[in-house]
């Protein structure tokens, strides 16, 4: 309790704290295996609330190709990539042509918090990849793997994004809704949850099920359907049916 009153004091978010001390419980159970420690101390902490954070806007799949149309080719590749494997836009902004194996079908990334782990890659990214990469043949490994109209790293398509939106009739969304669009869709294809979060990078299931997946799921709208009483919500109302009692026995 002291180490998340001293982290609150330090100015972290709920969120934060919560990754921080899942960290702390994945080590201390790798060391209560390996017998160096008898418990675990982080599993009778309690664990500040964690807050719901969602982007403006989870886009669907259908809205996200129509974004996609009203793209140039460049923005095009980047989004398909960020939208296809879940990215953070930072993690995808900051690849280097040689962190992409296209024999593998691989993706080298520098997670949040400077873990590095490789991703798999879908059939629509590794094109958009080998596109971008087919422009510029002679790009060295530490090149950028996307470059901008001018040559630089790209960083935000912000603007670029907006104005698709606004040209696609769809409202606005953000980086990081492509994120939750990810998991949101991943999750409607029956993807397990541990899969799911490993692909996301996150350090627990509980944050990619409560922060990410838009709700409520087809599963979940399955499940109301199976409570069931057939009882006709627009039927007449049944008239009370009064029985031949004797008046002297009635109820006043």
């Amino acid at each position: 309790m002291e180490y998340i009153e001293h982290r609150e004091r330090a100015g972290l978010s709920p969120n934060s704290i919560w990754k921080e001390i899942a960290a702390l419980s994945a080590v201390f159970s790798y060391a209560r295996q390996l017998g160096i420690v008898e418990i675990n101390p982080c599993l009778g902490v309690k664990k500040p609330k964690l807050e719901l954070v969602r982007p403006n806007r989870t886009p669907s799949a259908g809205e996200v190709v129509r974004i996609l149309q009203h793209m140039k080719p460049r923005p095009r590749r980047y989004c398909i990539t960020l939208f296809a494997t879940g990215c953070r836009r930072a993690e995808l902004s900051n690849c280097n042509v040689g962190d992409f194996d296209v024999e593998n079908r691989l993706l080298t990334i520098v997670r949040k918090g400077g873990r590095v782990r490789t991703i798999p890659l879908n059939d629509e990214a590794v094109r958009g990849i080998q596109a971008e990469l087919a422009e510029r043949p002679r790009a060295k490994p530490d090149e950028p793997l996307f470059k901008g109209k001018y040559g630089a790293r790209v960083k935000t398509i912000r603007k670029t994004l907006m104005t698709a939106c606004e040209k696609a009739g769809v409202l606005p969304v953000t980086h990081h809704g492509l994120r939750h669009a990810f998991a949101t869709e991943l999750k409607k294809k029956k993807i397990d949850l541990l899969t799911l979060s490993r692909l996301m990078g996150h350090s627990s299931v509980v944050i990619t099920d409560k922060l990410y997946i838009e709700d409520p799921t087809e599963d979940m709208h399955k499940a109301s359907q199976k409570l069931s009483i057939g009882v006709d919500p627009n039927q007449k109302v049944v008239q009370k049916v009064v029985h031949n009692v004797p008046k002297k026995n009635r109820k006043r």
